[in-house]
């Protein structure tokens, strides 16, 4: 299921961002890609919409900072997804 999670997460990121899935290097921190805490929580809900399974975004938010990298946050959402049970 990782590759389904990690397809999704970062098509959501694209979309949310504009960007091409291309140019989301996991290098890039958070703060390099403008993500915030509103636009991080509606990237969660886009991603729990596509994937129908419901995060914890406090747990989430407690391991991420403006430095976290985009590859450690898409670790920790696929991480999530994987082990959550039931619909978003």
């Amino acid at each position: 299921m990782s590759s389904q999670h990690d397809s999704i997460i970062r098509q959501v990121l694209a979309d949310k961002l504009r960007v091409s899935r291309e140019f989301l290097e996991d290098d890039f921190t958070l703060e390099e890609l403008g993500l915030d805490s509103l636009t991080s929580a509606e990237i969660v809900l886009g991603v729990e919409k596509r994937a129908g399974i419901r995060l914890d975004l406090g747990a989430l938010g407690e391991r991420l900072s403006r430095e976290t990298k985009l590859g450690e946050l898409i670790a920790a959402m696929t991480s999530m997804l994987d082990h959550a049970r039931g619909p978003a």
